[in-house]
């Protein structure tokens, strides 16, 4: 009996040992893992949250200067793409070609906006997600977009174009090709027969249908710019693209 019961004494402790081993190991292995989860926060914090407040860079041979308030993404400077690790050794400053920045701000106002707004509502964003980039090729070939968008129409439905006086624009609406079953519209608007200003607007199959607008047009000869917005702004869309000429250019600065 004595020798069972030292028997059965020892399995006992032999498990209970094992037990606090593994739970030993277990927290060092959690206090290890947040150790590491920390270092490389703050890794990540120190590559892509630089202490500048100030994004500057040039675009189309002049320097931009924007409050970092503006940016719930990193710009993004000529080199290498943020797809590859070594951006972050892109030249960076008022010195380095910027490839496009993306700004997200309140209308109106045109303050920056909540950085959660963007993730939370994507491009039903209730503000302005602006994006702003060099002319490369014939991106800035108003025409040219527009043409591409109407092919992404069938052919008759793309000729059933009109003019909406109410918003002063030209408009097209039909099925996108693009994405089958899905719709598209566009709106364009022309000055002495030159195509100034192109919306490409959004199809969702619920309500309201066509749910947000990529307002496109050319600043200063050679600075695109894409506003993205919803479709109920459309009414104000001369006004958005004023103020926003005037926040560009108030953005540009001395070298």
């Amino acid at each position: 009996m004595l020798k069972d019961l030292l028997v059965w004494l020892y399995v006992i402790g032999w498990q209970v040992l094992r037990a606090c081993s593994a739970v030993l190991l277990l927290l060092l292995a959690v206090l290890y893992a947040g150790a590491v989860a920390q270092s490389l926060y703050k890794s990540m914090n120190d590559v892509y949250v630089p202490k500048d407040p100030v994004v500057c860079g040039k675009m189309a041979g002049d320097v931009y200067r924007f409050s970092r308030l503006y940016f719930p993404f990193w710009p993004e400077y000529e080199g290498k793409s943020s797809f590859d690790p070594d951006f972050v050794n892109n030249k960076k400053g008022c010195d380095a070609n910027l490839r496009s920045v993306f700004l997200s701000m309140t209308w109106p106002g045109l303050e920056p906006a909540e950085d959660r707004l963007i993730f939370e509502q994507g491009l039903e964003h209730e503000g302005l997600l602006v994006a702003v980039s060099p002319v490369r090729g014939k991106g800035g070939d108003l025409v040219l977009l527009r043409d591409i968008l109407l092919d992404k129409m069938p052919a008759e439905e793309a000729r059933n174009s009109g003019f909406d006086p109410s918003l002063a624009l030209y408009s097209a609406e039909g099925r996108n090709l693009a994405f089958g079953q899905g719709r598209k519209r566009i709106y364009w608007h022309e000055s002495d027969g030159e195509v100034t200003t192109v919306f490409d607007c959004n199809w969702k199959p619920t309500e309201p249908h066509f749910y947000s607008c990529g307002m496109n047009f050319v600043v200063f000869g050679g600075v695109l710019v894409e506003a993205n917005m919803r479709t109920e702004k459309l009414p104000q869309w001369r006004v958005i693209k004023s103020e926003l000429e005037i926040f560009l250019m108030n953005s540009k600065t001395a070298r």
